[in-house]
């Protein structure tokens, strides 16, 4: 990543439904782009499969929000 962007990589028990991640996140994402002063963009993804690259656990309960600030 370059400076002034960041991802956070989040994770609900293994079981929890696409639906219910969805919606544990909204508000956080809500709070986010009210919160981070300068935020340029902010991209959230709910649910990934892991590739073969990744050594963590995937799926549904999971999720990644990436974010870009102003420069």
């Amino acid at each position: 990543p370059h400076q002034g962007d960041l991802t956070v990589d989040l994770a609900l028990p293994v079981g929890t439904p696409l639906r219910s991640t969805d919606e544990i996140l909204a508000p956080v994402t809500a709070r986010l782009q009210k919160e981070i002063p300068g935020l340029s963009s902010m991209l959230v993804t709910v649910g990934s499969e892991r590739d073969s690259t990744d050594t963590r656990e995937r799926g549904e309960h999971t999720a990644r929000i990436a974010i870009s600030l102003r420069s």
